[in-house]
């Protein structure tokens, strides 16, 4: 991590550690689509690292399916990983 203090957020709990051990990172199983799991990531973070002060943000989805058999339940978790937050 070049000497930052790096929190992953990522939905898979398994990924998520092996990506945080990989380079001694604090890793925070997190779905992005839902808020309060957001707040319950950010306030960890700061707790244990301090203020945010750079943020990547590289969350977003699709399904592999053709568009028009998306569901309405599909396009709100896609527009709930990919915009909303």
């Amino acid at each position: 991590a070049f000497g930052a203090s790096v929190a992953i957020w990522e939905h898979d709990p398994g990924t998520c550690v092996a990506a945080a051990e990989a380079i001694g990172a604090l890793g925070l199983p997190t779905d992005v689509r839902d808020a309060q799991a957001v707040e319950a990531a950010l306030a960890r973070t700061e707790n244990e690292l301090g203020a945010v002060s750079i943020l990547v943000n590289n969350a977003g989805g699709t399904f592999k399916s053709p568009l028009l058999d998306t569901s309405e339940n599909g396009w709100d978790a896609l527009y709930r990983s990919n915009l909303r937050h």
